[in-house]
């Protein structure tokens, strides 16, 4: 009766005590991302710490909307896109792709966002392709 019990207590700790959240606390955030006025089909969200530039956070946009989480802060946002070139890709046997949203609206990106842990996380980021 001893072994079983030495090996059903450290199980059950780990059960009890292991399950809990893990990682750095996250906020829902959403919002529109627009595209020279008409809603971005589809793409990527990224909330990077202000401070490093590190990829903090990210979520899909789809019909020109997001939804997710991210942590709390003073945020870059970068939003990424591709379309299609009409050309074959050998080299996957598809249709290349190329990223058609300025360099300004992600790598060099001018977008910010402060997320806060207790308010309202909406935001609206009207891009267009010339400014």
């Amino acid at each position: 009766m001893k072994a079983w019990f030495f090996l059903v207590v450290p199980v059950l700790a780990l059960v009890v005590f292991g399950c809990g959240p893990t990682g750095p606390k996250t906020f829902p955030v959403s919002g529109t991302v627009t595209w020279n006025g008409a809603p971005l089909e589809e793409g990527e969200i990224m909330f990077d710490d202000e401070a490093n530039g590190a990829i903090m956070d990210s979520c899909k946009v789809k019909g020109g909307k997001f939804e997710g989480k991210a942590q709390a802060g003073k945020k870059k946002v970068r939003i990424t896109a591709m379309k299609e070139t009409g050309k074959m890709d050998t080299a996957l046997n598809a249709i290349g792709k190329e990223q058609f949203i300025p360099t300004r609206y992600n790598n060099a990106t001018t977008l910010t966002a402060e997320v806060k842990a207790g308010g309202d996380n909406t935001f609206t980021f009207p891009m267009k392709e010339k400014p």
